[in-house]
């Protein structure tokens, strides 16, 4: 058991809603679960209040969970029309095209995605 957890900030959210070339932006519908001492998260979709969109991202993130807590890009993200042209031509993708609401798990060494 827990018992009496605390929260602990170990990156405050900042106003840069659409990420950075240091950390991923913003998301919903993402997976996270962890593996050799990182959070890792991929996928899900960004909605842009500002301009009433919403755009799905297929990029994937570790986060370091020992100080000082830095983020990696794992994966960049793949465009749709990319995915769907190498799906088109009978091929598979260097990586799975933006979606959310999907599940990982993670066995030996592989991340495996459904939906």
């Amino acid at each position: 058991a827990l018992g009496a957890a605390k929260w602990q900030v170990i990156m405050p959210q900042t106003p840069k809603a659409l990420g950075s070339h240091s950390s991923p932006s913003i998301r919903y519908g993402h997976s996270l679960l962890t593996y050799k001492g990182n959070l890792v998260t991929t996928h899900g979709y960004f909605y842009d209040r500002d301009q009433g969109t919403a755009r799905w991202l297929s990029d994937t993130w570790a986060l370091n969970t020992i100080p000082p807590f830095k983020w990696q890009t794992l994966h960049g993200h793949t465009q749709q029309s990319v995915a769907h042209e190498a799906y088109g031509r009978g091929e598979m993708p260097k990586a799975p095209c933006g979606r959310f609401g999907h599940a990982t798990a993670i066995a030996g060494n592989g991340l495996y995605m459904y939906g």
